[in-house]
């Protein structure tokens, strides 16, 4: 294909090589171990983001097309997960990941407002949650520390 014939194209095979490599160190039973953990924790993934929809108002009659099942429900999170994916933040994480909430839920046929309103939500209770759960572990980091020093 000659990608490695442009700047861009170098980078991206160079990128496939190491990929390559560092998958080649690691065996098969360690691969299928981490897409065996991988598969339920995405599950729960979405899941989470389901229910915080239909906490935050979602499941009520605010789309044209009636009521919003648990599968409207992941098709609307999905986008909010594909645009997390794109490594372009604001502060605070806020940006595509909202957009992709309101444009997933504005597809379903949800009013923009309650989409956005409920995006922007949804990503303060995901901030929360990070960090509740940074101090706990940085608080618990602590004091293992401390217990290996005495």
């Amino acid at each position: 294909l000659h990608l490695d014939s442009t700047g861009l194209g170098a980078r991206v095979v160079g990128f496939a090589e190491r990929l390559r490599e560092s998958l080649a160190q690691v065996g098969r039973r360690q691969l299928w171990s981490a897409a065996a953990l991988g598969v339920p924790i995405w599950i729960l993934v979405f899941v989470f983001y389901a229910i915080l929809a239909q906490g935050l108002g979602l499941s009520l009659e605010c789309a044209c097309i009636g009521v919003l099942g648990f599968a409207d429900m992941v098709v609307g999170v999905g986008l909010s997960m594909l645009g997390n994916m794109i490594p372009i933040k604001g502060f605070g994480g806020f940006g595509l990941q909202d957009m992709g909430w309101a444009a997933g839920f504005t597809a379903l046929g949800v009013h923009k407002d309650l989409a956005a309103s409920t995006g922007l939500a949804a990503h303060l209770v995901y901030l929360f949650n990070i960090s509740l759960l940074g101090l706990l572990g940085h608080t618990l980091m602590g004091f293992s520390r401390r217990a290996r020093s005495d």
